[in-house]
């Protein structure tokens, strides 16, 4: 089972000590928001539950639509100083809130960085975040959340 309160809430508690108080309130917002859309609204999930509802978002005509507006948004909230582009730093605060290791930040970051210019723009973002939920093949953009250990 897949609970509510481990996917929003834990995740929201290892943000607080990465983010700011703004920046948190944004992605708890989003989180809570995915976990609606994917997963039905219940407070637990089986898992065939959940890809069940997750392989359902890919037949919904405005499904890209709804991804890239979830993605701009999350990119707001990684872009801590709200410049219009992610560095490595803020980069990695990022997956530090989800428990990427500070060494596999780096590979992830460059997978993302698609114009190689050291920097994330929103768009590289927002298309990455798409990729990496749409796409079933070998990308870049599955490094979106970091490395994924077996």
């Amino acid at each position: 089972m897949v609970y509510r309160t481990e996917f929003v809430g834990g995740t929201v508690k290892t943000m607080k000590q990465h983010l700011k108080a703004e920046k948190v309130e944004l992605l708890e917002s989003l989180l809570s928001k995915a976990w609606e859309l994917f997963w039905g609204g219940e407070s637990t999930c089986s898992l065939d539950t959940m890809i069940h509802h997750y392989g359902r978002c890919f037949t919904e005509p405005h499904f890209h639509e709804l991804l890239r507006e979830v993605g701009s948004l999350f990119f707001e909230a990684v872009d801590a100083d709200n410049d219009g582009l992610v560095t490595i730093e803020e980069f990695a605060t990022y997956l530090g809130c989800y428990g990427v290791h500070p060494l596999s930040v780096p590979p992830s970051f460059q997978a993302l960085d698609t114009n190689h210019d050291g920097l994330i723009s929103r768009e590289e973002f927002v298309n990455a975040a798409c990729e990496f939920f749409t796409k079933t093949c070998d990308t870049p953009a599955k490094l979106f959340f970091g490395p994924f250990l077996g």
